[in-house]
């Protein structure tokens, strides 16, 4: 386990010299950011300073410091310009920790949407994030595989009360970290707890991993009292491992489902092409609590295996999905 989660580390840590913007919870506009002294307050004015500012070969590096921020979203739809990599680091503590509050913001703190090219090599650590509809959505393009998201390390996070906490929230959310043809993604060492909907509880997930979302990683979290399952995975979402995680009363069915919109028997499917069961997916160690909740199932396969518009992948052939989706 050790040793996985430091090669985990090292495929996104910025290798390069970091160009490093400071955001504070007292910081100005028009604040250099270049010192806790000095810090911006607006970690999107922040980002498209340093994103301007950074060289070719240099990463970026955005350090926030403990306090609490309201309300605040970001944006990003380019990766730096070198290659280097994006790091959004808390640089606090566990009592005083960076915290990121939503107060029942009816959308996403984060949101990862590549715009003419793939954005990759980002990293989003030792933050608190809480009270939004969705906390970080990687949205690849459910239509351009080109378009995705990729190398992304989310890392010893704290992720509370988020979907549809606020009566001002008219919609349910699906997801507190949602994938959308996102790739390489390592979700480590994070808390996700009160992950729920005031209505439609069933829906939200605390990890959504979707439309071709592949050779992900999710080790060593723990999620708590929370209403939906907390992995779900959909629509060809293959080869990702989901190990050493524990479940308390998190989950409405099973800590872990499968799911497709099948349009030969569901109306409303919204992708142009047919969606497809998700294959090749490990479950290795992972830990079931049950306090109050019902007892789960331990993987719910929801539809067929072999739908008529799509294929079973020749690797899987002869594999239900409830077989391939074992905890070994």
């Amino acid at each position: 386990m050790a040793v996985a989660i430091s090669m985990i580390a090292s495929t996104v840590a910025l290798d390069a010299v970091a160009l490093v913007r400071y955001v504070g919870p007292d910081g100005k506009a028009g604040a250099s950011g270049t010192s806790r002294a000095d810090p911006v307050g607006d970690i999107q004015a922040a980002i498209d300073e340093g994103l301007q500012t950074v060289r070719p070969d240099e990463g970026l590096e955005i350090r926030v410091l403990p306090g609490t921020y309201v309300r605040q979203q970001l944006v990003l739809r380019s990766s730096a310009s070198g290659g280097g990599g994006i790091a959004i680091v808390g640089d606090g503590d566990r009592k005083h920790p960076a915290v990121f509050d939503g107060a029942g913001t009816d959308g996403p703190w984060l949101t990862v949407a590549p715009a003419q090219a793939p954005i990759g090599n980002l990293t989003v650590s030792k933050l608190e994030i809480r009270r939004y509809a969705t906390a970080i959505t990687l949205n690849g393009s459910r239509d351009i595989d080109a378009l995705a998201v990729t190398d992304v390390l989310i890392r010893e996070n704290v992720f509370r009360s988020i979907g549809q906490t606020s009566k001002s929230q008219k919609t349910p959310s699906t997801a507190a970290v949602r994938l959308v043809n996102a790739d390489r993604v390592r979700i480590v060492d994070n808390r996700f707890v009160d992950i729920r909907n005031r209505w439609s509880c069933g829906i939200i997930h605390a990890i959504y991993v979707a439309h071709g979302s592949t050779d992900n990683q999710v080790i060593g979290n723990t999620f708590e009292d929370s209403c939906g399952d907390a992995i779900r995975f959909r629509d060809a979402s293959n080869n990702n491992r989901v190990e050493g995680n524990t479940f308390i009363d998190a989950w409405a069915d099973a800590p872990i489902s499968d799911w497709y919109c099948d349009s030969t028997s569901v109306k409303g499917c919204t992708k142009k092409t047919p969606e497809c069961p998700s294959f090749g997916n490990v479950m290795m160690g992972n830990k079931v609590e049950i306090r109050q909740a019902k007892p789960p199932n331990t993987l719910t396969a929801h539809g067929t295996d072999s739908p008529a518009l799509c294929p079973m992948p020749a690797e899987a052939s002869g594999a239900s999905r409830r077989q391939r989706f074992v905890d070994q």
